[in-house]
């Protein structure tokens, strides 16, 4: 377990072996207004974003959340979102790199790693994916977009698209991209 502080300063222990991403708080992403519009005004106490079994916003910085979190789970490794700043995620849980039959890339972004029903975009490239996550015993998906295309229309009738996290960094002129 996980010592961690919620935003609202209480203490939090999370299970490190369910935790499958932390990254900065992002205010647009991760707060709304009252009336339900984003907000771009950061809430006190949120530095970072923890999603494991729920979704949690703790006081501590990603890099000091991750480091306390891998010191139990060693498949968290550094990835690179696409605004520069470092995301870790569960490498274990992970599959990649994922080449979705209905999206492209977004600019900046290199690759794509799945967990569960979820894509994170990051800068490295789909080799340095495919190494990272073999060497955490994740699933390593082929390299080469057209394979990949083959697979997945063969299994499309049965597993839907995944969701992309933070979709709404990746729109056209929206902050961060």
């Amino acid at each position: 377990m996980a010592s961690l502080t919620l935003d609202v300063g209480q203490g939090i222990e999370v299970t490190s072996a369910d935790v499958l991403r932390i990254r900065r708080y992002i205010p647009i992403l991760d707060h709304s207004e009252p009336d339900g519009t984003p907000s771009h005004r950061p809430m006190a106490g949120r530095n970072s974003r923890v999603d494991w079994t729920e979704l949690d916003f703790v006081q501590e910085q990603p890099a000091d959340a991750a480091m306390l979190v891998t010191k139990e789970n060693d498949k968290i490794v550094q990835f690179t979102m696409l605004d520069d700043n470092p995301i870790w995620l569960n490498a274990g849980a992970a599959a990649g790199p994922y080449h979705g039959a209905k999206f492209d890339l977004p600019p900046k972004a290199n690759a794509a790693v799945l967990i569960g029903n979820k894509v994170q975009y990051v800068k490295e490239t789909p080799q340095q994916v495919a190494t990272i996550i073999k060497a955490k015993g994740g699933k390593v998906l082929p390299l080469d977009r057209t394979m990949f295309e083959t697979a997945v229309k063969e299994i499309e009738s049965w597993v839907s698209e995944p969701e992309i996290w933070d979709a709404d960094l990746y729109e056209t002129g929206a902050p961060g991209t």
